[in-house]
């Protein structure tokens, strides 16, 4: 299996973010519970990538309810913010 593959049942915004990411030299993995699993400059971040209405599901929100660092991202620069230390202090919020 690819790590590169793109799936029609996932956000339409996530190649936008997975390319846009990897452009700036982090390393993307898709996941299936979390969306990304992102390595930059020797941290890894969770992100979710939701649309503009998108929620996390039941799984999700448990998750963050025990303390996993989930980001969420709408857009390419909101994924830009987690990794650049404004998700670090706004961790589990929409960041737009």
């Amino acid at each position: 299996m690819s790590l590169h593959s793109y799936s029609a049942r996932r956000d339409r915004n996530e190649r936008q973010i997975v390319d846009g990411l990897r452009s700036m030299g982090a390393l993307v993995i898709r996941l299936q519970v979390v969306d990304l699993l992102v390595l930059y400059r020797d941290q890894l971040y969770m992100i979710e990538v939701k649309t503009d209405t998108g929620r996390l599901t039941r799984t999700q929100q448990k998750m963050t309810e025990e303390g996993w660092p989930i980001h969420i991202a709408r857009s390419l620069p909101a994924a830009l913010r987690v990794l650049m230390g404004d998700g670090a202090k706004r961790s589990m919020k929409d960041l737009e």
